[in-house]
């Protein structure tokens, strides 16, 4: 019964991870499509931000677009909102205190693999039902003021954490210096821009190395990797 059941959960996670691979492609084809390489001298001397919902949504996307230009920009700044203690494979032996611990940690390293000096993590408990907080944003106002240019979560990614982060910060910068990373939909929107930056494996791989506590994402990682092992794609 127990090997019936091990069979069966295996099969649930193969069918997962087909859908998550189906899904990439068409993404991955969509934008291949309407995008243009990215210019890293669109971003020299600027100043820049990169906003993050949870330690490790770096990952995917912004880490490549970070190791693609951080030789021709001014600076790079990072904020990274919320805990996301609500996910974690150690979960049911630690508490939502300790496991906020452990993932700032691991956040923290990831800068330092990435090269970024200046970073805050604002540790907002995961699954945002509205908008940040003012008082906590108020240790930022002056970062996001500062900044040239804004980089956040696609704001068509309905997770509670990612929309509502993006959905505070970009109120807070003129549209035309804001950039869209870990593209989830495709729009028929004209008026956007579409850029295509390196996907860097060793980054990817480092990456994952230092997310220990998400291994149980290891199928989104690897489906994402298989798709993306080229090209990511960024928008405006």
């Amino acid at each position: 019964m127990i090997q019936i059941k091990l069979i069966f959960s295996k099969f649930l996670l193969l069918i997962k991870y087909l859908k998550m691979i189906f899904r990439y492609q068409l993404i991955h084809f969509c934008l291949s499509l309407i995008s243009k390489k990215g210019n890293k001298n669109d971003f020299f001397g600027k100043k820049i931000l990169i906003v993050t919902a949870h330690p490790d949504d770096e990952v995917f996307c912004i880490a490549h677009v970070l190791n693609e230009i951080k030789c021709v920009i001014k600076s790079v700044s990072w904020i990274n909102t919320t805990l996301g203690q609500n996910s974690i494979n150690q979960k049911c032996f630690f508490s939502k205190e300790e496991i906020g611990k452990i993932r700032k940690s691991e956040f923290q390293m990831s800068m330092n693999r990435l090269g970024v000096k200046s970073y805050f993590h604002l540790e907002v408990p995961s699954y945002l039902e509205s908008e940040m907080p003012k008082e906590v944003m108020s240790f930022v106002y002056e970062e996001i003021r500062c900044c040239d240019l804004l980089f956040l979560i696609d704001r068509n990614d309905k997770h509670p954490d990612h929309y509502f982060s993006t959905k505070t910060f970009e109120k807070l910068k003129d549209k035309d210096t804001i950039f869209y990373y870990n593209v989830q939909k495709i729009t028929t929107d004209a008026k956007l821009q579409y850029f295509s930056f390196k996907f860097d494996n060793e980054i990817f791989d480092d990456l994952i190395k230092i997310y220990k506590s998400q291994d149980h994402m290891r199928y989104s990682f690897q489906a994402y990797r298989r798709v993306f092992n080229k090209k990511i794609f960024i928008y405006r």
